[in-house]
């Protein structure tokens, strides 16, 4: 097979590697596209039609790509496919697409709908503004006549409103939104409301505006001020909790003390149904006959009392004991009432006691759980009220305790208190007031508070004393509540980022809630002034802030809103801020309100609008069609596309506007035999509310037959038409997949008939063992060779498997399984091993659960078992490739620009060597920088080396050759200690390999056998002839098959381990010493071993040595033979004429000096467009161009194309810095072009110069 270069990204392949072949493809894809990918493959080739069928593609990093495959048959001559060629895209950002357009229409229009804001949608057509839409709200707004306005323009319904006309045009011409406050006189009712519109900018064709209906806000914002003027005097001042109610229960005013025990806001419940926000559901009922009776009263002036539970804020229960009293104005028409109250929680009792006044003193003590006593020395025993004894829960017939019996209620410190209390009033008249900590003999625990007045008079035995018990249980109990409450409150005020504030105008000075200051992040109980707090706001949002509280003190205006808040840490933070100002006297005193972080919903806010902006550009490049069409009548036919997109071209031939113009141009290409079953299945969602989803065919404009899905949401409009939302989709492809896919099933039915496993029946009644033919054929036996026991089927499973094999039978016999699976290897007819699969069922049990008979079948798995462990070792290889591809991308980047530093330092240290005398220290320095400079040069050509990036000039050798020229040299650079042995083969292939290669080869491996050994040893050069087969390939994988000549390097050194071994070719990887090894030595090797399509295998045991075996292919007969021999090369100069292009000034500098001193007359360029004039001005002939490859406005070769254009004689030279892969795109490393690699010298250039002059000179040289 072969594969385009998209096709290897799809599937994360490297594309240096050979494409998959055909039977590969199951590893890319999962077994059941594979199934239908090549089911469809041999339809084509079958049938010669083309398929298209779309896949799950699996990527080298598991993540699974959705792809649409078309595969097109190549009818040869015969009628036969030949081949078989295709296209594979991946879709699945496409399908992504596609759900998330669908998912934000939903989202839109189900935002619209529930919307509590009246919205009105305006569509500009034209000068006209046109409503085209509203919803529920606004239909609500308008008492059911705003669907009458529908498709009017504002001229239309806002003529008498210039001001609103004005508000739609600032909006469209500015785009953007605007909010405008105004008296309104609703369409529907007729009555003046207060409105807050927000015209809403959408687009240059739809506008949106809300309708929000304040009135009720504006008539409780003045209620509020006149009843805090009303009821001040009466409810501001008393210490009780009070609130005014109008005639039909609707609170008009509450006074401090009851906001704070509610824990509600004057603005939040003024104008609030009293019976709806504060009475249990099963008090309503009793508490609103009180309410009633109370305004029905004939007194003018009169109080009602009555008791009962109110809910606060937080859902707590307040018991409260009021007293009502009912206002009536002179014709005795009730004004309000007015309901004074007593909290009764904390002290119940006692707030009875107040309720009904001046009540007797023993009930007012049992309301309130306070018993007296008195206690007269001179008689020792107290007297004690009965509450006393309810408290104590002693019967009264007992009477009193005595001193010392207290010590029976009161333990250990308690007792002691008591005591001492009691002690100090009675003998020296010291009163006392505590609380303490009682047990009763119940084991019940209480808390009362004591209080004890001795008389001033002393008689003998000490001070008369009097006193009182009260149980305060439910107090203690409460309080603790109640801090647990603030604690919870802090915590969930914390968590809603919900906290409170209040400006003292007084003395300027800001109090907040806890939560208000962690917001700012300042410490707790820091409380800035006004200025302060305002500075904390964003300074393009302090002025808005500043007006708002101006206008909210000098106009009693409320305000609402949100800016950004800058915290004493420095962050950035959205807070929604609600104020009221507090009036006194017609003064306001100070402000209140709540301050909320909002950061996360504006955040999510600011998203959500990024999003369906989003959205919106998808809408317009969607694949299929997006449509709007309005239904007329109950006849899908009548009816117009108010728009449609452009897609309807690619689907049906149609223009948009042709479409929208006259809808009946849709209708004219429906099949005939769909058209029926299409208008019927559009009645039917109609009928029943359904959404019309629907599949037709169409014949084009262009005569072309496609199937078409149809999707679309429909809505009943105020005028009985139908408006659909809706989508066409060309499925034609999905329909002939469909169709194929049908033919596949019944395939693959058939297939599964047929199937190969073996099956296999144990009847352990009798101890037989039937097996079916296949098994004995899957293992190479004839059908004679019948297996009728278990021991028969034991001796045929490998000695290291039949324990596990046995005992997956023996469990499901012995019940422990109802049945199993389990892997085995059986022996074949030669002697071989394969790997079954064996799975088994008890179908018979006898009583006591032991098989009576297992039937199962065997599968041969040996081919998976086989390609799961060449997957495996791919995967490794494919890891290790990849590894070395993006290090070999970093060193081949890097090359350019170090080829160009470097060219410059060894061009400068040359021409500066030719000047220096040889004795001067100065000489000395130059050569060292020369040659730290070529030493930097040759890492460059390694690293580009092992990138296979480098340049390189192939050339026919003769390896033995090419080894033994460079004997000499290996030998100095081993060392005298080792001997090279050379074992040359008698016969062997030429190769096409540049010469340097093999030099590097060597040299990077003797390098690496030298280091090995340890003292004496010996290295080892071979060649030979090497034939590869099939067999040596699966267990090597990435070898191939063929003819190959080997190149061995063999050390007795210490070898290596396993470890070392899989990181061996790994760039920059070592085992010496630091400061001994690059780690790029064997890289190098690798990569010029790959770059020559070659092999490289090594064998190597810890402390038995290291033997390198190199396969390169040999030299095809035909091929054109490179080999061209050359005398030394001149390094003398001439007197030619050259034009030198080159764009760093530097390089372009050192190589004018050099060509200068050769002799050489010099027209030096920086850029092409200069190159060119300078060439077009120059009179004399031009012997020579030298051009650098890749430079700014053209390359090199479109520069020698202009060039030879005015000189046709002109020679040419290019030079580049840049890796192989990227000049070879320039067609400078064809055969035949003048090339040198920089860096170079003065002598490289001067030979290279001569060599192209002469070159010129005599043409038949070579």
């Amino acid at each position: 097979m072969t594969w385009s270069d998209e096709l290897y990204r799809i599937f994360q392949l490297d594309p240096s590697e050979k494409a998959p072949r055909w039977d590969e493809h199951p590893k890319l894809l999962s077994p059941e596209d594979f199934e239908k990918l090549n089911q469809a493959a041999e339809k084509a080739i079958s049938d010669g039609e083309h398929y298209e069928v779309e896949l799950q593609a699996i990527r080298k990093d598991g993540e699974i790509r959705i792809c649409k495959s078309k595969g097109f048959p190549e009818i040869g001559k015969d009628g036969n496919v030949v081949q078989l060629f295709g296209l594979f895209q991946d879709i699945t950002d496409s399908k992504r697409v596609q759900n998330e357009l669908v998912k934000s229409g939903k989202q839109f229009k189900n935002l619209f709908e529930s919307t509590p804001i009246a919205t009105f949608v305006w569509r500009c057509k034209g000068s006209e503004i046109i409503l085209c839409d509203i919803n529920d709200a606004a239909v609500r707004m308008t008492h059911g006549k705003g669907e009458q306005f529908v498709g009017r323009s504002i001229d239309q319904i806002y003529h008498d409103r210039p001001d609103m006309l004005n508000k739609f045009k600032v909006c469209l011409t500015s785009k953007m939104n605007i909010v405008y406050e105004t008296e309104y006189v609703t369409r529907g009712t007729g009555l003046e409301r207060f409105i807050v519109f927000t015209f809403v900018y959408i687009s240059d064709e739809l506008l949106m505006l809300h309708a929000d209906d304040i009135t009720d806000r504006k008539e409780a914002e003045k209620a509020l001020i006149e009843s805090e003027q009303k009821w001040r005097n009466i409810l501001v001042n008393t210490p009780q909790i009070g609130i005014s109610l109008d005639t039909q229960a609707k609170i008009i005013f509450a006074n401090e003390h009851f906001l704070k025990m509610t824990g509600w806001g004057r603005r939040e419940i003024i104008g609030q149904d009293w019976f709806d926000l504060f009475i249990p559901e099963k008090k309503k009922e009793e508490i609103r006959q009180v309410f009633l009776s109370s305004i029905n009263q004939k007194d003018t002036l009169k109080f009602s009392n009555y008791e009962n539970e109110i809910i606060t804020k937080s859902g707590a229960l307040k018991n409260v004991a009021w007293s009502n009293l009912v206002t009536k104005n002179m014709q005795g028409d009730v004004v309000d009432i007015t309901c004074l109250g007593i909290d009764l929680t904390e002290r119940k009792n006692y707030e009875k006691l107040l309720e009904k006044k001046n009540t007797d003193l023993r009930l007012a003590q049992r309301i309130a759980s306070i018993g007296t006593w008195t206690l007269d020395p001179e008689i020792g025993v107290p007297e004690w009220s009965e509450e006393i004894y309810r408290i104590y829960e002693r019967d009264p017939n007992l009477g009193p305790y005595t001193l010392d019996e207290y010590q029976n209620i009161y333990k250990g410190k308690w007792f002691e208190k008591f005591t001492s209390a009691i002690q100090g009033a009675i003998f020296d008249g010291t009163p006392y007031d505590i609380e303490l900590k009682l047990e009763l003999p119940t084991g019940k625990e209480k808390w009362v508070h004591a209080i004890c007045e001795p008389e001033p008079e002393i008689g003998q035995k000490g001070h008369k004393v009097r006193g009182t018990i009260q149980d305060i249980t439910n107090k203690r109990q409460a309080e603790e509540a109640l801090r647990e409450s603030e604690d919870f409150l802090n915590r969930t005020g914390d968590m809603a980022r919900v906290g409170g504030w209040e400006v003292d105008l007084d003395t300027n000075r800001v109090i907040w809630t806890q939560t208000t200051g962690r917001i700012h992040e300042l410490p707790d109980g820091y409380f800035p002034d006004l200025e302060e707090a305002i500075g904390y706001y964003h300074p393009e949002d302090q002025d808005h802030v500043r007006q708002c509280v101006q206008r909210a003190i000098e106009n009693g205006e409320s305000f609402d809103f949100t800016v950004r808040l800058i915290t004493v840490k420095g962050r950035e933070r959205w807070v929604h801020a609600l104020g009221q100002p507090v009036v006194d006297a017609g003064r306001c005193v100070r402000l209140s309100g709540t301050f909320q972080d909002v950061t996360q919903a504006k955040q999510a806010e600011l998203a959500r609008e990024a999003s369906e902006a989003r959205y919106a550009r998808l809408a317009a490049n969607i694949p299929g069609v997006v449509f709007q069409n309005l239904q007329h009548s109950d006849d899908p036919t009548d009816d117009e596309f108010p728009y449609i997109s452009p897609g309807i071209h690619d689907l049906f031939g149609l223009t948009p506007e042709e479409v929208m113009r006259d809808s009946s141009s849709i209708w004219a290409l429906i099949h005939p035999d769909d058209s029926a079953a299409l208008t019927d299945s559009i009645q039917h969602a109609v009928e029943t509310g359904a959404y019309w989803n629907y599949d037709f065919r169409v014949t084009t404009t262009g005569g072309e037959t496609k199937w078409v899905r149809g999707m679309a949401s429909h809505e009943r409009q105020p005028d009985c038409s139908i408006f659909w939302d809706g989508l066409f989709l060309d499925i034609s492809d999905p329909k002939r997949t469909e169709k194929a896919l049908r033919r596949s099933e019944e395939r693959f039915s058939l297939a599964m008939e047929a199937s190969k496993d073996g099956i296999w029946d144990w009847d352990l009644t009798t101890g037989e063992i039937y097996c079916s033919p296949s098994l004995t054929s899957m293992l190479g036996y004839n059908s004679n060779d019948v297996i009728e026991s278990v021991d028969q089927w034991q001796e045929l499973i490998h000695p290291d498997d039949r324990q596990k094999a046995y005992q997956s039978n023996i469990d499901c016999v012995n019940n422990l399984t109802d049945s199993f699976e389990v892997e085995y290897r059986m022996q074949t007819q030669d002697g071989g091993w394969k790997w079954i699969v064996g799975r088994g069922k008890a179908v018979q049990r006898d009583a006591s659960g032991r098989a009576l008979r297992i039937i199962g079948t065997h599968r041969d798995n040996t081919d998976h078992k086989r390609a799961v462990a060449e997957k495996e070792t791919l995967q490794a290889q494919l890891h290790q490739s990849q590894k070395m591809e993006s290090v070999g991308r970093l060193a081949g980047g890097v090359a350019h620009d170090f080829n160009n530093m470097l060219g410059v330092i060894l061009g400068h240290t040359e021409l500066a060597l030719l000047q220096a005398d040889e004795n001067h220290d100065l000489y000395g320095d130059l050569k060292e920088i020369q040659t730290a400079a070529q030493r930097s040069a040759d890492v460059t050509k390694q690293l580009l080396a092992f990138a296979r990036k480098q340049t390189f000039s192939p050339k026919q050798l003769d390896l033995n050759d090419t080894v033994e020229s460079m004997l000499n040299m290996l030998r100095r650079l081993i060392g005298e200690d080792i001997d090279l042995v050379w074992k040359p083969s008698t016969h062997i292939w030429p190769i096409k390999m540049d010469p340097t290669q093999v030099d590097q080869i060597l040299a990077n491996l003797c390098v690496n056998a030298r280091d090995a050994i340890d003292g004496v040893g010996n290295v080892t050069i071979e060649t030979g002839i090497s034939k590869i087969d099939e067999k040596y390939c699966d267990e090597h994988p990435g070898f191939v098959p063929g003819n190959f000549v080997m190149l061995a390097v063999s050390d007795n050194g210490c070898g290596m381990d396993k470890d070392t071994l899989e990181n061996l070719f790994e760039p920059f990887f070592t085992t010496k010493e630091v400061g001994k090894g690059t780690g790029l030595g064997l890289a190098t090797v690798y990569g010029i071993v790959k770059q020559n399509n070659g092999f490289i295998n090594v064998d190597s045991e810890p402390g038995q040595g290291s033997t390198f075996n190199i396969y390169l292919p040999p030299m095809v007969e035909n091929e054109e033979d490179d080999q061209t021999m050359f005398p030394k090369k001149s390094t003398a100069g001439g007197t030619e004429t050259i034009l030198l292009v080159e764009d760093e000034p530097s390089i372009l500098r050192m190589t004018q000096i050099m060509l200068e001193r050769k002799g050489y007359a010099v027209l030096a360029a920086t850029t092409p467009t200069a190159a060119v004039e300078k060439a077009k001005d120059h009179s004399d002939p031009i012997d020579l161009l030298i051009t650098d490859v890749v430079m700014p406005e053209m390359n090199g070769r479109d520069l020698a194309g202009q060039i030879t254009a005015l000189y046709p004689d002109i020679q040419l030279l290019f030079m580049s810095g840049y890796t192989a892969d990227v000049i070879d795109h320039q067609g400078v490393l064809d055969a035949g072009v003048a090339f040198i690699q920089k860096p170079f010298s003065m002598a490289d250039m001067s030979e290279k110069v001569r060599e192209v002059l002469d070159e010129a000179k005599n043409p038949t040289q070579g």
